[in-house]
């Protein structure tokens, strides 16, 4: 999941955990999320961008045991979990991570550099907001 991402030029920004029951429902564990902190550099190339958010994500997922998830999805879903190992489910063949990633955007010259001294903010620094990214352009789900 993660080398199509970076395959297709993308971004990605990070994920959760979740279990996906037959009848349609979910279970997620945003305490477990992986969340890519190499992105908060835009001053870096996209390219760049795209390398390091890769390096990170595969470093983070690995240090995740799925064992762990399961585990911690029994101890906070347990009357879900029970009534759907009554019928047949089993948890950790239903353990999936979402996926978010950004795509780059060409700059939008109708967006104008923010001055903080203008609002009457005590920064000097011009702030030009982020045009290089379309946040939450895509979402993947995998396996774990």
């Amino acid at each position: 999941m993660i080398d199509a991402i970076r395959d297709a030029d993308l971004v990605s920004l990070g994920g959760d955990p979740q279990f996906r029951f037959p009848d349609g429902s979910v279970a997620e564990l945003p305490d477990h999320g992986i969340d890519i902190t190499c992105v908060e550099n835009t001053r870096l190339s996209w390219a760049r961008q795209v390398t390091d958010s890769a390096n990170e994500a595969m470093s983070l997922i690995g240090e995740i045991s799925p064992e762990a998830l399961v585990e911690q999805g029994w101890s906070r879903f347990y009357l879900a979990f029970s009534e759907q190992k009554a019928a047949g489910f089993d948890p950790a063949d239903h353990l999936y991570i979402t996926w978010e990633s950004a795509g780059r955007v060409m700059p939008d010259p109708d967006i104008k550099p923010f001055s903080a001294r203008e609002h009457g903010l005590p920064s000097r620094k011009w702030l030009t907001p982020d045009r290089t990214r379309k946040a939450g352009s895509l979402s993947f789900l995998g396996l774990y």
